[in-house]
């Protein structure tokens, strides 16, 4: 079953829920909960909160040259993965362990369409609006911030690992979460 229409123009869309029928509705809410300190609570499965380590281990990794170094709101690029001529991640850590990537997607080269959902739209990163979300899991004390902005062209998704207080906090708060990933955004921008 298709959420949007499959012919709709190529691009950026925002959607409400609203327009949504109920089944989807139901799925894209389900365990998220909007936090009025200005993001999504999401709790979701194991599985999806897990090592940005693993990346370093694909074979399409190319980890950055011996004595390379770009930092980053004070994390060290480790390496990147070039998943296609419009598609690059960009893992970065503290001196080996990954604890950010920065996924950068040229979808409109692509013809591709990305929908926004405008109820979830949260935060704003150089004027486009965003939606930042924390994800945990039962029983366990790691979490991660995930910031999609996207503008008429690329698509920018960032992923933070943090974890979580006795009091099931994270351990950044919201505005050091948001000048990470502002840096991390404003690095990709660069690049491109």
């Amino acid at each position: 079953m298709l959420m949007f229409d499959d012919n709709a123009p190529r691009g950026r869309k925002e959607v409400s829920l609203a327009t949504m029928n109920a089944e989807w509705r139901k799925f894209i809410l389900k365990d998220t909960q909007i936090d009025k300190r200005g993001f999504l609570a999401v709790v979701v499965p194991a599985q999806f909160i897990g090592s940005l380590d693993a990346v370093k281990s694909a074979h399409v990794f190319m980890p950055m040259q011996a004595g390379a170094s770009t930092v980053v709101a004070g994390l060290t690029l480790l390496g990147t993965v070039e998943e296609s001529k419009n598609r690059k991640e960009y893992l970065f850590g503290r001196p080996v362990t990954a604890s950010a990537m920065l996924t950068v997607w040229k979808y409109k080269e692509d013809g591709g369409s990305i929908n926004v959902v405008s109820d979830f739209l949260n935060q704003s990163i150089d004027g486009t609006p965003a939606t930042l979300s924390l994800a945990t899991t039962p029983n366990s004390k790691q979490c991660q911030w995930k910031l999609g902005v996207v503008d008429d062209k690329v698509s920018y998704e960032v992923v933070l690992t943090d974890t979580l207080s006795d009091k099931h906090e994270p351990s950044m708060t919201l505005t050091q979460a948001l000048a990470t990933i502002h840096a991390l955004v404003s690095f990709a921008k660069k690049q491109n």
